[in-house]
C-alpha cells in the first residue's frame, strides 16, 4: 500500500501586514533622507546690496557768501548800494543762517539838499526753506542788521549848518526769494526785502519828502532792499544714520 507523503504548505503573509511593512520602510527611508540634510551645512547666501538711494544729496554745510544789496526808501529820498561778505550756516535743510559784514554808499536828503551818505554795518539773517531738495529752493527769511550811516557836507558846497553827521541805526527784515543750485557747490540767490530802518544814536536824521512842513525829521523809515548773492562751499551729504 502506497503512502502519499504530504508536502508541508507555506502560509503567504495577509494582506495588511504586507501594507504595514512597505508604510515602515517608506518612513525610514525618509528619515534617513531628512537626517542627511540636515547633518550637510548650509550653503552661504550672498548679501543683498543696498537699494541705491533715490534722493538727492542735502545741501546741509558751510560756504561763504558775497551779496550785493540796493535799498531805496523813497519817503526820505535814501538810497543806497553795498557789498557784503559772509559766512552761510546750514546745520538742517530747512535752515540756514547768513552772517555778515558790508560797507556801501548812496544818497540821502540834507536840509539843504542831497548827500552823499556811506554805510557800514553787519546783517545777520535766518533762511526757511520750504522745498529744500530741489535745485531751485524758495524760501522766506527774517533778520537783524545794525550799523552806521555817515553823511558828508552837502555836495558841492561849503555850508557850516550841513556839517558831516553820523547815526547808529538798527534794522529789521522780512523777505522771500528763490536759490537756484549752479553746481553741488555753487548757488545764485535772489531776494526782495521789506527793512525797517531805526535811527538810535548820532546827529543825522532822515528827512521826510513832505511839503508841510518841509524836511521833517523821522528816526525811522521803511525800504525796500533787493540782493543778489553766490553762495560758495556747501553740498556736503547729509550724516550716515
Amino acid at each position: 500500500m502506497n503512502e502519499t507523503i504530504a508536502k508541508p504548505t507555506r502560509r503567504r503573509p495577509s494582506a495588511p501586514l504586507e501594507r504595514n511593512s512597505v508604510l515602515f520602510a517608506s518612513l525610514v527611508a525618509t528619515w534617513l533622507v531628512l537626517s542627511t540634510a540636515a547633518a550637510q551645512p548650509a550653503a552661504a547666501q550672498p548679501e543683498a546690496s543696498p537699494a541705491p538711494s533715490t534722493t538727492e544729496p542735502s545741501r546741509v554745510g558751510a560756504g561763504f557768501f558775497a551779496r550785493t544789496e540796493t535799498l531805496s526808501a523813497p519817503s526820505a529820498a535814501f538810497t543806497r548800494v553795498r557789498l557784503d561778505l559772509g559766512v552761510r550756516l546750514r546745520p538742517l535743510e530747512h535752515l540756514a543762517i547768513d552772517v555778515g559784514i558790508g560797507i556801501g554808499g548812496g544818497r540821502m536828503r540834507r536840509p539843504n539838499g542831497q548827500d552823499r551818505a556811506t554805510e557800514i554795518g553787519v546783517a545777520i539773517d535766518v533762511v526757511g526753506y520750504l522745498n529744500p531738495r530741489s535745485t531751485a529752493q524758495v524760501f522766506v527769511l527774517g533778520g537783524v542788521g545794525l550799523g552806521a550811516v555817515g553823511s558828508t557836507e552837502q555836495v558841492g558846497t561849503v555850508d557850516p549848518e550841513c556839517p558831516s553827521d553820523s547815526l547808529f541805526f538798527g534794522d529789521l527784515v522780512l523777505g522771500a526769494g528763490l536759490e537756484v543750485e549752479l553746481s553741488k557747490t555753487v548757488s545764485l540767490v535772489g531776494s526782495t526785502r521789506l527793512v525797517r530802518r531805526t535811527g538810535f544814536l548820532g546827529e543825522l536824521e532822515f528827512l521826510s519828502d513832505s511839503a508841510n512842513p518841509p524836511n521833517q525829521a523821522m528816526r525811522s523809515i521803511l525800504a525796500v532792499a533787493v540782493d543778489v548773492r553766490l553762495i560758495v562751499g556747501l553740498g556736503a551729504p547729509p550724516p550716515s544714520p
